[in-house]
């Protein structure tokens, strides 16, 4: 079912799967994600060999030169890109389990959290409680050993931004936004960071969020994390990919280091 939407997809309709796990039937947001069954099916996602021919070896030297420019394209993925690949689509999965836009406390929890963003209060756990569950983790390895590659290639087989119509006969009009991928910003701030997802999520909507807090210094960080969350709630975020984390400054955010 992972070629119910094609390769490399930006936006789609929504299409409706049935699951295997309860936990997951019935909730249209991840009844729409493309269903990785078998391992195969991530092994055909990250997999790009090289579109190598016998004949080339008989150019000139100049062309097999040339054609040796192609082997950055070549990909073939180790258990350990198995492995990263399964992580990132299972937390996609994990963080919808208990966000089921049929359900009425998760639509009374995003309306709280809206609240939370007007009032301009940074302490979630007053409006929306504590128990929200979401996976999350730190992938930590050499350079060059195939981490960004890999996560752009699982990203590739999961269409971005999922429109939902109608759910067995019921109006469910919304937009899932099922990843988002940023790099850390050049200053290693929070801020930053939070400018970044902005800047992110106006490129997948056509919004222009950022207006409001661009060059503008009395703009306090915490009340940027609260837009972040409401905009990740509300539009059903997946799962936020951080591309080189490690070059967050800690002095410029807040820390002793």
């Amino acid at each position: 079912m992972m070629g119910k939407y094609p390769k490399n997809s930006f936006t789609v309709d929504a299409i409706y799967s049935d699951q295997k796990i309860n936990d997951y039937k019935g909730n249209p947001l991840i009844e729409a994600l493309p269903s990785f069954e078998e391992s195969k099916d991530i092994y055909e996602l990250l997999i790009n060999p090289l579109p190598f021919q016998k004949d080339e070896r008989k150019e000139n030297a100049l062309i097999r030169r040339r054609c040796l420019t192609q082997i950055p394209q070549f990909f073939k993925p180790l258990g350990i890109h198995m492995d990263m690949a399964e992580f990132i689509i299972n937390t996609i999965y994990q963080g919808y389990e208990n966000r089921n836009p049929l359900n009425r406390d998760y639509v009374r929890k995003i309306n709280a959290l809206a609240k939370c963003a007007k009032e301009h209060e940074s302490d979630f756990s007053k409006f929306i409680g504590t128990n929200a569950v979401a996976g999350g983790g730190c992938i930590i390895g050499l350079t060059s050993m195939g981490k960004t590659s890999c996560a752009n290639r699982v990203c590739s087989g999961i269409p971005q931004k999922i429109i939902h119509g109608k759910y067995k006969g019921e109006d469910i009009p919304r937009m899932q936004i099922t990843w988002m991928k940023i790099d850390c910003p050049f200053d290693g701030t929070v801020k930053g960071l939070c400018e970044k997802f902005l800047e992110k999520f106006d490129e997948i909507t056509g919004e222009n969020t950022i207006k409001d807090y661009r060059n503008t210094s009395d703009i306090a960080t915490h009340s940027m994390m609260v837009k972040m969350a409401v905009i990740a709630c509300r539009h059903n975020l997946g799962v936020l990919i951080i591309d080189e984390f490690q070059n967050i400054n800690q002095a410029k955010s807040g820390g002793k280091d």
